[in-house]
């Protein structure tokens, strides 16, 4: 009864707090990097993560779920006075290490990366504790990347947490919890579409990304080292972050660009450029491709084997930068 009253809150503290974060000018200001003309409010990130600590404080989950949302609820803290000060990397890195390091010292250190036809099981030992942390800071970046038109990271989210559900055993309680998730990014999804004329519209902000990518990153290892899901069926969740993350980070060694200075060179910034700054159909357009990629990967992995999942997965991404060569080209970029 509490969590359903918490769940029709939700949409009205939502109005609330866009009406007050204008007030305070809690918005995400216009630059040369950004589509938008206006101010907008940037909060929804924030009141999410409340939301969801808000749900664990009333109901009772595991602990190491509930440890993913109270440090990913201080790693939204940090997003949100990001998005106040525009905080150096360093600094961003500095504070974020304290969360992500507790949570991988406390049940969340990978020992093993699964077991595989013809070369068993791939095992870590000393380098369990560095690589985890390697990954897990790497892909909160990778995911994060993805934040950079209407919609595209909360509809990633929604896809990668229903592909969570659809894995899992439907008796295990941590589905509730997911399921309250997605029903917050759904309405956040609905905010953020709203146009600027209304006054209602509302970005994630820095703190909504950090949140989001927190919360798959660790859950990731939560569902191969505690439900026992195989890391060949989980990486499918995050081949999108992964590939554009890889690809830029390749195109600024080669170039020799600084890692901090943001540019327009993501796959996001070169759909929509195709479809004319249309953030409804680079939304739908890049959504789509993440189901029918997803789904693939879940078909190679559960028909054919986990070795060929990640071969697959190798060669996909060959196939993910020609295509964005080809588009780079195409558009002149």
């Amino acid at each position: 009864m509490i969590i359903t009253s918490c769940l029709i809150i939700f949409p009205f503290l939502m109005l609330f707090a866009i009406f007050l974060a204008k007030k305070l000018n809690l918005v995400d200001k216009p630059n040369l990097r950004k589509v938008h003309k206006l101010d907008v409010v940037n909060i929804s990130g924030i009141i999410i993560s409340i939301f969801m600590v808000t749900v664990i404080g009333i109901t009772e989950y595991s602990k190491l779920l509930e440890n993913i949302i109270i440090f990913g609820f201080l790693i939204s803290l940090i997003g949100f006075f990001d998005d106040r000060s525009e905080m150096k990397p360093s600094t961003k890195f500095f504070l974020m290490l304290f969360p992500t390091s507790y949570l991988i010292l406390n049940g969340f250190t990978l020992t093993n990366l699964g077991k595989y036809e013809f070369i068993n099981m791939l095992e870590l030992g000393k380098a369990s504790i560095p690589f985890t942390f390697l990954a897990v800071m790497l892909l909160i970046n990778a995911i994060n990347y993805i934040d950079g038109t209407d919609g595209l990271l909360i509809g990633y989210a929604i896809t990668a947490l229903l592909y969570f559900y659809f894995l899992s055993d439907k008796q295990s309680q941590y589905l509730s919890l997911i399921l309250i998730f997605i029903y917050f990014l759904f309405i956040s999804l609905i905010f953020n579409f709203l146009p600027i004329q209304s006054g209602f519209k509302s970005f994630m902000g820095d703190s909504g990304s950090l949140f989001i990518s927190f919360f798959i990153s660790f859950t990731l290892i939560f569902l191969y080292k505690y439900k026992g899901i195989h890391p060949a069926f989980l990486i499918w969740a995050c081949w999108l972050p992964v590939y554009d993350f890889l690809h830029v980070t390749f195109q600024r060694l080669i170039i020799r660009s600084n890692f901090s200075n943001p540019d327009k060179s993501h796959f996001h910034h070169y759909v929509l450029n195709y479809f004319s700054n249309n953030h409804f159909k680079t939304f739908l357009s890049i959504n789509s491709l993440n189901i029918i990629i997803i789904y693939l990967g879940y078909f190679v992995s559960q028909q054919v084997g986990a070795i060929y999942s990640l071969s697959l997965f190798v060669l996909l991404f060959l196939v993910f930068v020609s295509i964005k060569l080809k588009l780079k080209k195409y558009l002149k970029i």
